[in-house]
């Protein structure tokens, strides 16, 4: 069964008209909003904190200290010791996650990381620390350097 498009309202078929039933152009322009609309209309950027990094592991033959990125919301990793009789954290390293020199900037991904401590000494311990925009996590992994390790 076909349909006889003339039936159909003039606005149904693509034709605008005034309320007296005559033909109409709608001319497009261009308005200026002011600037109090377009600041509410600009684009928002959201940044979450990163995820913690799994599976934090030292090896002591080969003084590897390993973790698993499980975050696409890092850009860093700063590798921390506390040295046996020390009182503090002291930073080893920052591992970037992310390459900022390159244009466009490539996707961030998850994976293995890892980082060989040369200076290791029996009785450290390890944490791994993961960062971005937002600021360090709070939440991160510790493993002490040493064999067995007892929660």
């Amino acid at each position: 069964m076909m349909m006889d498009t003339a039936l159909l309202p003039d606005s149904l078929r693509g034709l605008t008209t005034d309320p007296q039933g005559n033909a109409i152009t709608i001319n497009n322009h261009l308005v200026n909003f002011g600037w109090e609309y377009v600041w509410l209309m600009r684009p928002e950027a959201v940044a979450v904190p990163p995820g913690a990094p799994d599976t934090l592991a030292f090896n002591v033959s080969t003084t590897t200290l390993s973790w698993m990125d499980n975050s696409i919301a890092d850009t860093s990793y700063v590798v921390q010791k506390h040295a046996s009789g020390v009182t503090t954290w002291t930073d080893l390293t920052t591992i970037p996650t992310v390459d900022l020199t390159v244009v466009p900037v490539p996707p961030n991904t998850t994976g293995p990381m890892s980082y060989v401590d040369a200076m290791y000494q029996p009785g450290d311990t390890y944490r791994v620390v993961a960062q971005n925009t937002v600021g360090d996590l709070n939440d991160h992994g510790v493993v002490p350097g040493t064999p067995p390790f007892r929660p």
